[in-house]
């Protein structure tokens, strides 16, 4: 594949690559610093009134945010604090969960407006690591300008760990990840999302205040079940260190094993949903209702049923029992068509209600499987009279007769979004011929499933693992081919995009992936593409912006990198830049994604800092 250049830099805007300036939080005023990365992607800052001082111990990082502050008996305080550059709705959880370290006591806050209104409560701190719960329900609204709204938490956007009002004292208070938003005993990192709830079952520790509006840490031994772990964390045999703290994650869905046989890359096959439950016929996505007999008592306890999609192309897919399914096992013959597949799917509802595979990070079965054959796995939510089933494809190598594991949190694809689907709410397990391209066959006999929790901490429920909302709110992922590798530096977020990319090989390439919305997937009347990104590149003289289709066809723009923020402009050329996908041009009215990452076939290392991804 040969390098082309763009000539497309012809604006440049100086944009902050980690500090911006900084409203000040829950304190009515004061002076302002500026923000930088910290605990779970948040901006963070601190801020002094009169009287009173606020300084970093350490700048804040990824790990934590630690801080000193000093204020008088005078009516001021001085802080710590992150913020959101827009109003955040948590009118959907009821309290938060946060771990620190504090020298004394300290008043925990939640601001909103123009830092004139909030909710606040006080805490104490003896110079040992806690785990604190901040309860919507017990906190102090305050005010100090009485011509604004009063303080709702449907419109936060501050979070202030500060000395207490009109105290003497000296603190010394360092946060630590993750800060938690629940709703009972369902939390998460992030409460921009609104489907990523987790389940901590046994419930949370450290509630916020018997009385008033001062919080309390109960006594809770560490390691033992809703309790702070150990210093490793770790817990007690039984349990689960979860966001530092220890849960029983139940019985539920079990088993173990041992490790399968690691997917392989693959084609993205058609939409794989469907099932039964009770006996009934199953359903799936709107548009293209399977045809499935009564389900049948099989491995695993569930309810199991062929499948095949209502339309195919020639020659149509079919699939079929060897022998009709049994406890002991299942055995399906399956051949698909180009374009289509073809499989069975094991009903894993309790009844009508789906289930929650939040606390879950594998599913593994035992299988015999010609080895060679490459077929993929599903897992799905329901559909409804509007909307396709929302489901997560794994692509698989078979080998043979042997125990096969899926990670969950990882798929090669999902619908509509890999943010888009809340495993917490599943419905569906489905094995299918690869589909996508030529005909393809799978003889499958299936004798064991289960799903298991490998993984001590494990949070995240939204099946893409990788997953979560970057700039825009759009969904935002790794991506990697060849011998080339990515990771996030810190959590990506509203305000910027972190990855560390490391191409081993000239064959590779990788970075972030941009999903866009479903509704703003026709750019058809767009012009160009704005990019605001710092580079920091190591081995290579480019990097790649590259637009896909729902058909897999792709335009590449590859660019030269700047180490501070920079302002691109990429007019979207379709001609020499752009490539077909099995016979397919690309097709601007249909994007799935963008692409920014590492140019193919130039080894190196390299930083990417997004700041802005728009479209003209």
């Amino acid at each position: 594949m040969s390098i082309r250049i763009s000539s497309v830099f012809v604006k440049m805007t100086v944009v902050s690559m980690f500090v911006v300036t900084a409203a000040a939080a829950g304190c009515g005023g004061g002076a302002k610093g500026t923000c930088v990365a910290g605990p779970d992607g948040w901006c963070w800052s601190i801020y002094s009134q009169q009287s009173t001082t606020a300084a970093w111990v350490t700048p804040p990082s990824a790990t934590s945010a630690h801080a000193y502050l000093t204020s008088t008996t005078q009516p001021y305080n001085a802080g710590v604090y992150f913020f959101s550059p827009g109003d955040i709705d948590l009118s959907r959880f009821d309290r938060i969960i946060f771990t620190a370290t504090a020298s004394s006591g300290f008043a925990f806050d939640v601001g909103g407006g123009n830092s004139n209104v909030g909710c606040t409560t006080n805490f104490s701190g003896n110079g040992t690591t806690t785990t604190y719960t901040y309860e919507f329900s017990e906190c102090s609204r305050w005010s100090t300008d009485a011509s604004e709204p009063p303080f709702s938490f449907a419109r936060a956007n501050q979070f202030t760990w500060q000395t207490v009002w009109e105290t003497a004292s000296s603190l010394d208070i360092e946060i630590v990840p993750d800060i938690l938003f629940c709703l009972g005993t369902h939390c998460t990192a992030n409460p921009l999302s609104p489907n990523n709830l987790i389940g901590l079952d046994g419930g949370v520790s450290g509630s916020g205040g018997a009385s008033g509006a001062t919080g309390t840490n109960s006594s809770c031994p560490a390691g033992t079940e809703t309790c702070p772990c150990y210093g490793n964390d770790t817990c007690n045999t039984g349990l689960t260190c979860a966001s530092h703290l220890c849960v029983n994650l139940g019985a539920g869905l079990s088993g173990g094993g041992d490790a399968g046989v690691s997917d392989a890359p693959g084609a993205q096959p058609d939409v794989p949903i469907g099932g039964s439950g009770g006996g009934a016929s199953g359903t799936t996505r709107a548009d293209a209702a399977p045809d499935v007999g009564d389900c049948q008592m099989g491995p695993g306890g569930f309810c199991w049923a062929t499948w095949t999609p209502a339309s195919w192309t020639n020659p149509g897919p079919k699939a079929a029992w060897v022998e009709p399914p049994s406890p002991a096992s299942v055995h399906l013959s399956a051949t698909s068509g180009s374009d289509t597949v073809a499989g069975m799917t094991a009903a894993i509802r309790d009844g009508n209600a789906a289930v929650d595979l939040g606390q879950y990070d594998q599913v593994w079965f035992d299988a015999n499987v010609p080895t060679g054959t490459e077929f993929t796995v599903s897992i799905s939510g329901d559909a409804t009279a509007t909307a396709a089933a929302p489901y997560c494809v794994w692509n698989l190598v078979a080998g043979g007769n042997v125990r096969y594991t899926v990670d969950l949190r990882s798929a090669e694809t999902c619908w509509p979004t890999a943010c888009g689907f809340d495993r917490s709410r599943a419905s569906y397990v489905g094995f299918q011929t690869a589909g996508w391209g030529a005909a393809n066959t799978l003889d499958m006999s299936l004798t064991a499933i289960g799903f298991t929790a490998v993984t001590s901490g494990f949070t995240s429920v939204t099946i893409g693992g990788n997953a979560s909302l970057g700039l825009n709110g759009w969904c935002t992922s790794l991506y990697s081919y060849g011998q080339a590798s990515a990771a996030w530096i810190g959590a990506p977020g509203a305000i910027q995009v972190q990855t560390q990319v490391t191409n081993t090989s000239t064959a590779g390439s990788a970075g972030a992936l941009f999903e866009l919305p479903v509704n703003q997937r026709n750019l058809s009347g767009t012009t160009s593409i704005q990019v605001a990104a710092a580079v920091q590149l190591n081995g290579s003289d480019y990097f790649k912006v590259q637009l896909n289709d729902m058909n897999g066809a792709d335009c590449q723009y590859y660019l030269v990198p700047y180490t501070s923020a920079y302002s691109y402009v990429i007019p979207i050329v379709e001609s020499n830049m752009c490539q077909t996908s099995c016979g397919y041009a690309f097709d601007r009215g249909n994007v799935h994604d963008i692409t920014i990452g590492s140019a193919w076939n130039l080894a190196g290392i390299g930083d990417f800092t997004i700041t802005q991804l728009d479209f003209e």
